[in-house]
C-alpha cells in the first residue's frame, strides 16, 4: 500500500539512479582497456555500487518511524505479527531495489566500456549491485528501527556509511611494489 501510495518517492530514486549513472558514465566515458585503466576501472565500478548502496539506505531510513503509530496499534489490536509485517516490508522493498540496478547497469556499463562482450560479466555486474542495494536497504532498516524519529535515523546513517566508504580499500594505491612481500 506505501509502494502504491508513494509513487513519488519510486519516481526520484529512479532518476537518482539514472541521473548518478549518466554523470559517472560521462565523467568516466570509455576508459582504456589496458592494465594502466585497472585503478580507474575500479573506481568507477566502485562509485556506482557505492551510489546504489546509499541511495537504499537513504530511501528506506524513514520507513519505519513514519509507520510506527500505525505498526504499533495494529501489532497491539493483535491484526498481524510483527514478523508478518516485516516480511512483508522487507519482501516488496528487495524487489524494489533490485529493480534499480538494472538501470543502472544498461545506463553506465556501455557508457564507461566495461567488459560487456560476455553477458555473463554483466550480470554479475548487476547481481554485485543489486546485493549491495539490498545491503544498503538493509542497514537503513535497520536504523529506522532502532531510533524514533526519521531526524535521528537521518543522522545517524552517514555515521555507519563513512567507515565502509573509509575502509573500502578503494583509497589504497596498488602497484607492483605495493605487492611485493616486504622483508624485515
Amino acid at each position: 500500500m506505501n509502494v502504491k501510495r508513494s509513487k513519488g518517492l519510486t519516481v526520484a530514486r529512479a532518476a537518482q539512479s539514472i541521473g548518478a549513472s549518466v554523470l559517472i558514465g560521462l565523467i568516466f566515458w570509455q576508459l582504456e582497456n589496458n592494465l594502466s585503466g585497472i585503478q580507474t576501472r575500479f573506481f568507477s565500478s566502485f562509485l556506482l555500487v557505492f551510489t546504489q548502496f546509499l541511495f537504499a539506505l537513504l530511501g528506506v531510513v524513514n520507513a519505519f518511524p513514519a509507520e510506527r503509530a500505525v505498526f504499533l496499534r495494529e501489532t497491539q489490536d493483535k491484526l498481524y505479527h510483527p514478523a508478518a509485517f516485516y516480511l512483508a516490508k522487507v519482501s516488496v522493498d528487495t524487489i524494489m531495489q533490485c529493480f534499480f540496478p538494472i538501470l543502472v547497469v544498461a545506463i553506465s556499463y556501455p557508457l564507461i566500456g566495461l567488459n560487456g562482450e560476455r553477458a555473463d560479466r554483466v550480470l554479475w555486474f548487476y547481481a554485485i549491485m543489486a546485493v549491495c542495494s539490498n545491503c544498503g536497504a538493509g542497514v537503513g532498516f535497520m536504523v529506522s528501527a532502532a531510533v524514533p524519529s526519521v531526524s535521528l535515523a537521518l543522522s545517524i546513517a552517514p555515521g555507519l556509511v563513512m567507515p565502509q566508504l573509509l575502509l573500502s580499500g578503494i583509497f589504497i594505491k596498488v602497484g607492483r611494489r605495493s605487492l611485493q612481500p616486504k622483508l624485515a
